[in-house]
């Protein structure tokens, strides 16, 4: 709806009416607590003269004793009409929860209705809805509920304005420190709520500067879109002062400016607080007549163009804001909707709340079914590319953790890094020329922290390599070899050996798979508890997580620790296994790079590194001396060459054992132990198999869902009214050019 709408609503029509009363109606039901409605706020400081704006506006007696606090907001509805009545009622904008909180309701509930017919009523009717809110003195001294004046006549205006309690800064016996506190943050509450038209009430009779109400307007509101300042009091300024010149700037929009000006209003001092609305009216109209308050637009003064630049600007800005709200209630019924989906319909026998869980367990096997498949076109995926949902696509976290698993396997699985060093002459080397004996004792030189101990402790995940030359590795074999001697011949070695040398190698295993199961059962427990989240409200996913899936979770992880054991004992314990034809062809391309690397390095001695690999070249050279170099590369010692072999032998079954382990874990673990188990942890037919009493204790409404089904059962009613009453409001007689949809 535009603006446009404004020009063919006078202020006194029966559509302008009804675009002030749909909002109305919304406030009436309730619709406040979660929609901001248009509204004009009446804010100012207790002296301000507040009280008789209101009064002027109205008709009605307001209270105007300064030491008393009003504790709660209220609404003045005035309408046009050719009967007068008036209504009081209470409008309940708190959302009850307790049993407490549903028995004040009711009490406010015997409020609404009741009619007072006295002008002088409204103080008595303040004091009564006080009791019936329950402000009393030393207990409840605010209330977000709100006192409702409904009043109609044929000298009344189309408008509606909030009331709010009065801005005070200093207590008194009668209005504690704390108190101020708690108004200044009540009436900034309503400011901040943008679809709220500011009437910033200001006393003529004290300092500008002093004055609460503006500082905040000015706050909340810096670029002054929707205040209107209210000037009161005009005839207390002495004729001529300084103080006088500054409020005629002041209502003339120089001093302060606001997109929505200024008005002054003239009250009704002491000495004619018995004067009738007529004879006050008068008075105020003589006194703009004369002196310098000529100067401001005519427009801008009293209280009869008051009312009519008020519900010129409220209706305006309802007609602004009603595509606003209207998108507002939508979202909110959509919040609704999905949060009753959530919750699932009302199951109070075991059938609904058998069929509960059979919906549950569909839906959630459903995406699970996707999350492990890799299939990820359903909405509940959402973006890869945001880390919550990439945790939901199980397939890929597990693709990426087993890669990462293989890597570090590959890089960090082994105890040394065995370095094949080029060097000079002391390459080739014989166990007998670095210090040890035939008894196997290593010389003390040689005696560092890299012994090659089995029984040293297994390595966690935060295992580092250690880099170690291939030369001192096989003294320290070598050193092993002659402590382990069987009955084979010198030069060979028990087969057994190559377990020992492999175990000490592999050590780092444990501590690399168990990291690798850790993050994927925590990952698939994320998955779990996610997708669980997506089909149901929160009570039932830890009911279902903590008496269903978390017991049969706790035996996957215990059958996967009992597989993990088994694979890696193989390892650790038993002797090394492998029909894999390629272990031969391994160690011959160990060996053959090694006799390269060695012949390479005698060419060296013998024709300096200049030589050509390939080409035609001719040298002279001693065979003799050549023989010499080729011969010093084959002379090792017995245990020194058998070392070399098994060394060999190990680094060619650790490469196929390592391959298999990856296997292992990935198909046997992860696969079979883990994956293929998820669809079973909470089937429809498990549910169809369980007995009655653990459908209830898993399936029965807690009383924290049973309430907050109640609240959005309720704020959904609310809404739907709400928008029933927007509907009804289209439809009626208003040039569709200018309705909102």
């Amino acid at each position: 709806m535009t603006s446009s709408l404004s020009s063919v609503l006078p202020l006194e029509s029966a559509d302008t009416k009804r675009v002030l009363d749909v909002i109305d109606e919304l406030r009436y039901q309730g619709i406040s607590k979660y929609v901001d409605l248009p509204q004009i706020i009446v804010c100012g400081e207790q002296s301000s003269g507040k009280s008789s704006v209101l009064e002027a506006l109205s008709g009605m007696p307001f209270p105007t004793k300064d030491t008393v606090c009003t504790r709660f907001a209220t609404e003045v509805i005035l309408r046009h009409h050719r009967k007068n009545t008036l209504k009081f009622s209470i409008v309940k904008n708190s959302v009850p929860e307790q049993r407490e909180e549903q028995a004040r309701i009711q009490v406010l509930e015997k409020f609404e209705g009741v009619r007072l017919i006295a002008h002088n009523s409204l103080a008595d009717a303040i004091e009564k809805a006080k009791a019936q809110m329950g402000i009393q003195d030393g207990g409840k001294t605010f209330s977000s509920d709100i006192l409702r004046v409904e009043l109609s006549g044929p000298d009344h205006p189309n408008l509606t304005l909030v009331d709010l309690p009065g801005l005070y800064q200093a207590g008194s016996k009668s209005q504690s420190d704390a108190d101020a506190t708690v108004v200044t943050s009540l009436v900034s509450s309503y400011m901040e709520n943008e679809r709220s038209i500011i009437l910033a009430v200001v006393s003529a009779k004290n300092d500008f500067n002093n004055q609460v109400v503006t500082r905040l307007a000015r706050k909340i509101d810096p670029l002054g879109q929707r205040t209107l300042g209210l000037i009161t009091k005009p005839d207390t300024l002495h004729s001529g002062s300084e103080s006088e010149g500054f409020y005629v700037s002041l209502a003339q929009n120089n001093e302060v400016s606001f997109k929505l000006g200024w008005h002054v209003l003239r009250n009704r001092d002491y000495p004619e607080r018995n004067l009738s609305l007529t004879e006050r009216n008068k008075k105020e109209k003589e006194f703009f007549e004369k002196g310098v308050w000529t100067a401001v637009h005519a427009n801008h003064l009293g209280v009869d163009f008051l009312k009519e630049r008020l519900s010129e600007v409220l209706r305006d800005h309802i007609i602004s804001q009603l595509p606003s709200v209207i998108h507002q209630i939508n979202e909110g019924l959509r919040e609704c909707k999905a949060g009753l989906a959530s919750l699932g319909s009302s199951r109070s026998t075991i059938n609904e709340q058998r069929r509960y869980l059979l919906d549950i367990s569909r839906r959630f096997n459903e995406h699970l079914k996707d999350a492990i498949d890799g299939s990820y076109t359903h909405p509940f995926f959402g973006d890869a590319m945001t880390e919550h949902d990439y945790r939901k696509r199980l397939r890929a976290v597990i693709q990426n953790t087993l890669t990462t698993f293989a890597e570090d396997i590959r890089k960090h699985g082994h105890t040394y890094d065995i370095e094949e060093d080029d060097k000079n002459d002391e390459f080739n080397y014989d166990g007998n020329q670095h210090g040890q004996d035939e008894s196997g004792s290593d010389d003390p030189s040689h005696n560092d922290d890299q012994s090659l101990d089995s029984n040293n402790q297994e390595e966690t995940a935060a295992h580092k390599v250690k880099k170690i030359t291939r030369e001192l590795y096989l003294l320290k074999a070598t050193s092993r070899l002659r402590r382990s001697r069987g009955r084979e011949l010198l030069g060979l070695f028990d087969p057994l050996f190559i377990g020992d040398l492999f175990r000490e190698q592999c050590r780092p295993w444990k501590g690399l798979v168990m990291e690798c199961i850790k993050v994927i059962i925590n990952a698939t427990y994320k998955v779990l508890d996610t997708v669980l989240g997506a089909v149901s409200d929160e009570d039932t996913k830890i009911r279902v997580l903590s008496l269903l899936i978390d017991p049969e979770m706790d035996k996957i992880k215990r059958e996967v620790d009992v597989k993990m054991a088994a694979i890696l004992h193989s390892h650790f314990v038993g002797h090394p296994i492998t029909y894999n034809n390629k272990i031969t062809e391994i160690v011959q391309d160990i060996q053959q790079e090694r006799r390269e690397r060695e012949l390479k390095h005698a060419f060296n001695e013998v024709f300096g590194n200049g030589w050509l690999v390939s080409g035609k070249q001719t040298y002279t050279f001693d065979t003799a001396s050549f023989k010499r170099k080729i011969s010093s590369q084959l002379e090792v010692g017995m245990d020194a060459y058998a070392a070399s072999c098994a060394t060999d032998f190990m680094q060619a079954y650790y490469q196929i054992a390592r391959e298999n382990l990856v296997q292992m874990v990935s198909t046997v673990l992860i696969e079979e132990c883990v994956l293929q188990r998820l669809p079973s942890l909470f089937s429809t037919d498990s549910v169809l198999d369980m007995d009655d009493s653990l459908i209830t204790l898993v399936a029965a409404e807690s009383p924290a869902s049973a309430i907050q089904r109640k609240r959005l059962t309720e704020k959904m009613k609310i809404l739907g009214k709400g928008l029933d009453a927007m509907h009804n409001f289209e439809k009626r007689n208003l040039n569709p050019k200018y309705r909102t949809a």
